[in-house]
């Protein structure tokens, strides 16, 4: 077919007036070049067709009734409540059968304009014959027949007849719960897409999801613990340690193994911040032989990462704790390790009730602490003499590792080996020691035997 041979005829999209921009779809770009019928409208044109006043007919009114009984919004932003109004009716003249959907949400939609246009009567009758059809055919939980309720329900109100709405009290829990469990579902579905990202090093995305958990209540101890794996993998303890504190504030709400989860954490960051985290190992003892205290629980990424940092011996210890978060059947593998049979059957003095002290982390990542205060060190031994050791060690500042002198005195104990002599170059080393004079003291000395590896 030649265009060129073509006539406009009067059905033509030019002879009618129509802009361009309300040209949308292929039928119409044919309708404006060869004179063939226009495209009939759409939900996606119509509402500028009607509104500019372009097409008026009862097709566009059809359609036009479709989209406010869909979103009941567009009827207050048309702007016309008696073109609403008359589309409405005209949907509903149509109509083959008042048993039907479309008839109810036509309905519906019509009360909603007669209760704007001060119809009270009217609109009350129109949502009470919606709602009958609604509560029978498509069920109490559908959206469609909620919206008739709330508009009901608010109509009653405004006429001071709010007694009359009692009967719907129960409704409205029913949908509450209703709510509930879908948002539930809906959430439970959410945080597995948001452990795959992680797993896949989205790790942005995650959170985002996390976050909107959060927003929505949903198991929040656990969420919380969640973001916390997030913030440290991106290496951002301040937002981690917000995150844990969050968790620790909401505990009672949460399961045993929320609670483990969460200790987990708080010992985790004091060794990260350099703080003194062995009284959080009895603390861990305790909520680890409390029913529910195991999970499944993807934690070993993080602590791979972490590795360097933690040192070999912490990095060991903390995958041995997650071990047995994960399956119980592992606490003879955390049994034998030599720091948690050192420490996890100490008393934690420094401890007030069941709290755990959650560090304060600076901007350069180190923690609040007095000068005299014992700290520690997982370190690599690089020489030693009869009163010196040096050592290789991760410097949270500077984010390197540094050469560090410390000093040995006769209170130095030794913890495995018993004499000097049997420690050579390369062994690992866990420190404990004081600040003084701008020198560090060494107050115990071990070395540590690396233990099988964890699955």
């Amino acid at each position: 077919m030649n265009p060129d041979k073509i006539q406009p005829q009067a059905h033509n999209v030019l002879a009618m007036g129509l802009p361009n921009a309300l040209v949308f779809d292929d039928d119409a770009l044919d309708a404006l070049l060869y004179g063939s019928p226009p495209v009939a409208p759409t939900p996606a044109s119509v509402w500028e067709l009607w509104r500019q006043g372009f097409d008026r007919s009862e097709l566009c009114a059809h359609a036009l009734a479709a989209l406010l009984a869909h979103d009941g919004r567009k009827i207050n932003d048309l702007g016309d409540l008696s073109g609403a109004e008359h589309c409405l009716r005209l949907a509903l003249a149509a109509e083959p059968s008042k048993a039907s959907s479309k008839h109810a949400a036509f309905l519906s939609a019509l009360g909603h304009v007669m209760e704007l246009k001060k119809r009270m009567e009217e609109a009350e009758a129109m949502y009470r014959e919606a709602l009958a059809w609604q509560d029978e055919f498509l069920g109490e939980d559908h959206e469609m027949t909620w919206i008739t309720v709330e508009r009901l329900v608010g109509l009653l109100v405004a006429l001071n007849r709010s007694v009359e709405t009692a009967w719907l009290s129960n409704r409205f829990k029913a949908r509450q719960e209703f709510h509930q469990r879908t948002m539930a579902a809906d959430s439970l579905k959410l945080r597995d897409i948001a452990l795959n990202l992680f797993m896949d090093g989205h790790y942005a995305k995650a959170e985002a999801i996390y976050r909107a958990l959060i927003g929505r209540d949903f198991e929040l101890g656990s969420t919380y613990c969640h973001l916390a794996r997030i913030c440290l993998m991106t290496d951002r303890a301040s937002d981690a340690r917000t995150a844990v504190e969050q968790a620790w504030n909401v505990r009672e709400q949460s399961v045993e193994y929320v609670r483990c989860r969460i200790h987990f954490f708080q010992t985790l960051l004091q060794m990260l911040v350099g703080d003194d985290w062995k009284p959080g190992l009895s603390i861990l003892k305790r909520a680890l032989a409390q029913s529910g205290a195991f999970n499944i629980w993807t934690i070993r990424p993080l602590l791979d990462h972490l590795k360097d940092r933690l040192g070999l011996e912490a990095y060991e210890l903390m995958t041995a704790i997650a071990a047995v978060i994960n399956r119980e059947s592992k606490i003879d593998s955390l049994d034998s390790n030599l720091l948690w049979k050192m420490w996890a059957d100490t008393s934690p003095s420094e401890v007030v009730g069941s709290d755990v002290f959650i560090p304060q982390v600076s901007a350069n990542g180190d923690a609040s602490a007095p000068a005299d205060a014992e700290k520690f060190s997982f370190c690599i031994l690089v020489r030693i003499t009869a009163d010196c050791l040096t050592v290789r060690e991760y410097n949270f500042t500077t984010d390197a590792q540094e050469e560090v002198e410390y000093r040995l005195t006769n209170q130095t104990e030794i913890s495995h080996p018993t004499k000097f002599n049997d420690l050579r170059p390369g062994d690992n080393l866990v420190l404990d020691y004081t600040e003084s004079n701008g020198q560090r003291i060494v107050s115990v000395l071990i070395k540590e035997i690396p233990c099988d590896p964890i699955e």
